[in-house]
């Protein structure tokens, strides 16, 4: 039996003590966060300035180099010209043009001779006129700026219309009636007799050389 007294041991007390309230937060100044916030404001829009004008600074400017358009007064309407045709190439040996004329036939100064003369249409008066050439001239025909002339009993004779100008002859003393004359062919027919065949004969008008010959036979009489 144990005789010992227990011991009386002391209360454990907490180490820890609750913290003294704190100290009440002063008031916030509000003049004073407006004048931060506008420092702030203004450092960004210094710092956008200045970006901004550096890169205008990169970029080289391009000056309006265009003068003002000065008004122009209206053009006058110009009548369109007309087209000029191209002259063909005239063949060799052809006829000049002539002016508009009137060609007629008379007797010579001699016996049996004639003469071919060309008109101003306007007045009469004589432009040219031909030498006299032998025969009665009966048919003056115009083609082509030249005047053929046939004869009876004499040539055929191709004129220049312009001047008069003899451009070639062919003697054919048979023929008696009117020729015929188609752009530049010419056609004679040739009375024929108890010797001689009546024909047909077409020639160039340009040179007098004969196209081609049809004989209608003796005494034939073609028209």
């Amino acid at each position: 039996m144990s005789t010992d007294t227990p011991e009386h041991r002391a209360e454990a007390r907490p180490e820890w003590a609750p913290l003294p309230p704190s100290a009440p937060k002063p008031p916030r100044d509000l003049k004073r966060i407006a004048l931060v916030a506008g420092a702030i404001t203004l450092a960004v829009i210094l710092i956008a300035t200045t970006v901004f004008a550096l890169r205008g600074q990169s970029r080289p400017t391009v000056a309006n180099t265009t003068a003002p358009t000065a008004t122009t007064a209206p053009t006058a309407t110009t009548a369109p010209t007309a087209t000029t045709v191209p002259t063909a190439t005239p063949e060799p040996g052809a006829a000049p043009a002539a002016p508009l004329s009137v060609y007629v036939a008379s007797s010579g100064q001699s016996p049996n001779t004639s003469v071919v003369a060309a008109l101003n249409p306007a007045d009469g008066t004589v432009r040219w006129q031909s030498p006299s050439f032998p025969g009665s001239a009966f048919s003056v025909k115009l083609s082509n700026n030249r005047v053929f002339v046939l004869s009876l009993n004499g040539p055929l004779i191709a004129l220049q219309a312009l001047d008069g100008k003899e451009l070639w002859r062919i003697a054919n003393s048979r023929a008696i009636s009117d020729p015929a004359l188609d752009g530049d062919t010419y056609y004679v027919a040739a009375n024929g007799d108890s010797t001689h065949n009546g024909t047909v004969v077409a020639y160039s008008a340009a040179s007098g050389t004969v196209l081609w010959q049809k004989d209608l036979g003796l005494n034939a009489n073609p028209h």
